[in-house]
């Protein structure tokens, strides 16, 4: 790279921890009682905050996330697994799936030293400028999965030898290591009840995980920037969560007595192994721990935990709500609080933190505001993907190969062809990886490339209402109205509940000026809805649009009861206050929502119409920067802007500025067949 890409790097070393599925409500209650006292000095010396993700809210694909700064769609990683293109079954997604480059990687080119060790979808271990151990080590090492070739799983092929004997297997854990974190363990009957048995099994791979990483950070070469990931905290609320406290119904007293401990003493038992990976790396080493998604751990926990499918139990047990500490050289304390923070603003955070610019294409930010160095960042690249020899290609060409070698000998008649159960397994898997690219374009504003990936599975004889309500929700984004309306009444023409389906006729309904049947679909909408905060809001923002502005606030309520942080909802309650002219409420709503996101464009909107109204000129100005400076498209804030620099600041050049920005992004929207709302 260019030297004028660079600036002096703030910080000596970086450690990136990872604690799969930690969340700030298990976490305050137990650095209140003094149960975790490295996580409450790291709290202390630095900033704190909620960690939102991109959908979906797989491990996987979440810890991808934040190793590339960018979103699914972006990186490829959409499941947990992937079908092969022999149709041989199905293989776990890994560096063979991921189409970016992590940060590891773009710090190793750029000569910076790096450790990762037990970071999710990293099998086979990539060659980089340190030590990579793959995911699969110490899930091969505990015994939990079938052992695949050891060398695929670290590189160098030297560090290897090493790290063999620290492995530990599930038979290893010692009883009274389990009553660590089960004091009645001789009470479980192991023959009924496999609890005590995947109790040793997470704490097998925790700890291999933990042996790696501290004998990589203490032993072996120097080392700049090391990463580690632990599984734990995620396997132990997947197995024990239901058990925590308060006690509900569904659990009987007796696994409430056995079990209500476990998930905090698994923190407990986390907050050891950070303390030893703290003393190890030092004083002068930047800190940031993380985890891209929380877990349901209050009244919201459903009743019953859907352990044999991780795409189930994700979707019902994961919140969006994830977890960020940042301490250290580089990084300024300040109120101590990380506002607005997502998973994709990691690795842009820490290519900040070694002076190296973040990248256009990254979705994520750098959090400049608690960098000591914000004044004096690297001027953004466009990309840091034009390495020609990413790991992947090299994994991909292998496997190509050697599926060319199947080919062949199934030709030759030496092997029999997949059966009937692989083909199944392939499509199913096909279809969720689909579906989930699909929502990751959603929710980038991609709508046209979204139907191009729905099409196909909603003309298909075995297509869900799910998937046909999502590619009209794409058809009607992308202003394919028409479309929209014949794919909907397909999905009501075959009756049931489908309030998804309602709730696009009834926003059909209403623009096409059709009032009574809009609110007809409307209301079985909301007959046919669950408790999902998003749907209420939905529901919320289409009372709004149609002035019917006390069901709209009773909606946005209705998801805030269930998520108090509902961005979408606490947006939506300032908008219906500024339709009732009072700008006073509607701006304490819309700064809610920016505590919430920052990174939340409405939001910042909603806030300078408010303060526009209130005749605070510069604070509404600031506000409208801030929704551009998040979303430059946003048509609304660049028309107020022009606006306020005609009528209020005369500034001809300004509103000339503005004005001119505001025809391109008309231009662009018709050209993409956009619908143009002006306050999008």
């Amino acid at each position: 790279m260019n030297q004028n890409e660079t600036t002096p790097r703030a910080v000596r070393r970086v450690l990136l921890v990872g604690w799969d599925g930690a969340d700030w409500g298990v976490i305050d209650p137990l650095l209140s009682a003094g149960r975790m006292p490295n996580l409450a000095r790291l709290v202390a010396s630095g900033n704190r905050g909620a960690l939102a993700s991109p959908s979906p809210l797989l491990s996987p694909v979440c810890w991808t996330n934040v190793a590339t700064g960018k979103r699914p769609h972006q990186h490829g990683v959409v499941g947990f697994r992937e079908p092969r293109r022999d149709s041989l079954g199905s293989k776990p997604v890994g560096t063979h799936t991921r189409k970016a480059k992590a940060v590891w990687t773009i710090l190793s080119e750029n000569g910076i030293r790096c450790h990762v060790v037990g970071w999710p979808a990293t099998h086979p271990a990539e060659p980089i400028r340190g030590v990579m151990v793959s995911d699969r080590y110490a899930k091969m090492m505990a015994g939990v999965s079938d052992p695949p070739e050891f060398g695929e799983c670290i590189e160098p092929a030297e560090v290897r030898q090493k790290l063999r004997p620290l492995h530990m297997h599930a038979r290893d854990v010692e009883f009274d290591a389990l009553k660590q974190l089960i004091p009645d363990a001789s009470q479980v009957d192991q023959n009924s009840d496999p609890r005590l048995a995947a109790c040793a099994a997470i704490v097998a791979e925790t700890s291999t995980v933990h042996a790696a990483a501290t004998f990589l950070v203490e032993h072996d070469r120097p080392w700049d920037f090391a990463a580690v990931c632990y599984p734990g905290i995620e396997q132990f609320s997947r197995w024990f969560m239901e058990f925590h406290p308060p006690r509900r119904e569904c659990v009987s007293a007796r696994e409430y007595e056995l079990y209500n401990e476990v998930v905090a003493r698994a923190y407990w038992f986390h907050d050891l192994m950070l303390g030893r990976l703290l003393e190890l790396s030092g004083a002068d080493t930047t800190v940031l721990l993380v985890s891209p998604y929380g877990y349901c751990h209050d009244e919201r926990r459903p009743q019953q935990s859907e352990i044999g499918s991780p795409e189930l139990h994700a979707a019902a047990w994961h919140d969006r709500r994830g977890f960020a500490v940042i301490a250290g050289p580089g990084v300024e304390r300040g109120s101590g609080e990380l506002s607005s923070a997502n998973a994709v603003d990691v690795a842009p955070t820490v290519l900040a933190l070694f002076g190296l610019p973040r990248a256009t294409d990254m979705d994520g930010r750098v959090w400049s505001e608690i960098l000591s160095q914000k004044n004096s960042l690297p001027d953004e690249r466009v990309t840091w993907e034009s390495e020609p020899d990413h790991p992947s290609k090299r994994t991909d060409d292998f496997e190509r190969a050697s599926e060319e070698s199947i080919r062949h000998l199934l030709e030759l008649g030496y092997s029999e062809p997949p059966d009937e159960g692989a083909r199944r397994e392939c499509d199913v898997i096909a279809r969720t990886n689909a579906l989930n690219l699909a929502r990751s374009l959603m929710e980038a504003r991609r709508a046209a490339q979204a139907i191009e990936v729905l099409r196909p599975l909603a003309d298909s004889d075995s297509a869900s209402p799910g998937n046909m309500e999502l590619l009209a929700e794409a058809y009607y984004r992308a202003g394919r109205v028409a479309e929209a309306r014949q794919l909907i009444e397909q999905i009501l023409a075959r009756g049931g509940a489908a309030p998804l389906a309602h709730l696009g006729m009834a926003s059909l309904e209403f623009a096409a000026g059709r009032m009574a049947q809009a609110l007809a679909h409307l209301q079985r909408a909301e007959s046919e809805s669950t408790s999902a905060p998003e749907l209420q809001e939905l529901i919320g923002r289409l009372y709004l649009r149609m002035r019917r502005l006390d069901e709209a606030e009773a909606n946005f309520h209705r998801a805030l009861e269930y998520d108090a942080d509902e961005v979408e909802a606490l947006e939506g309650l300032a908008a219906v206050h500024l339709a009732r002219a009072c700008p006073v409420e509607a701006a304490e709503w819309a700064r809610r929502a920016i505590v919430c996101a920052r990174d939340h464009a409405p939001s910042h909107y909603r806030l300078g119409l408010a303060l526009l109204e209130l005749g605070r000129i510069e604070e509404a100005i600031r506000a409208f920067e801030a929704c551009l400076a998040v979303d430059p498209n946003a048509l609304g804030a660049h028309r107020r802007l022009a606006e306020l620099y005609a009528t209020k600041l005369f500034d001809p050049a300004r509103k000339r500025q503005y004005e001119s920005r505001v025809q391109e992004i008309l231009l662009m929207r018709r050209a993409q067949g956009r619908r143009s709302d002006a306050d999008e």
